[in-house]
């Protein structure tokens, strides 16, 4: 049981980062290219709730 709850955390935690890094390299690259730094907050949090609802 520990086990598991300890691979279902970490599991989370790694998805999180990556989606991090996702964002965070998708915002350098619009800046560099000169759109806006920030992405659209919008579409991205429709995008994580789809995700979050196909992990469960």
């Amino acid at each position: 049981m520990v086990k598991w709850i300890a691979s279902f955390i970490v599991n989370r935690l790694l998805i999180a980062a990556f989606l991090w890094f996702v964002v965070t390299t998708c915002a350098r690259t619009s800046c560099q290219y000169g759109g806006s730094s920030q992405p659209d907050l919008g579409k991205l949090m429709s995008t994580f709730r789809d995700i979050m609802a196909a992990l469960q």
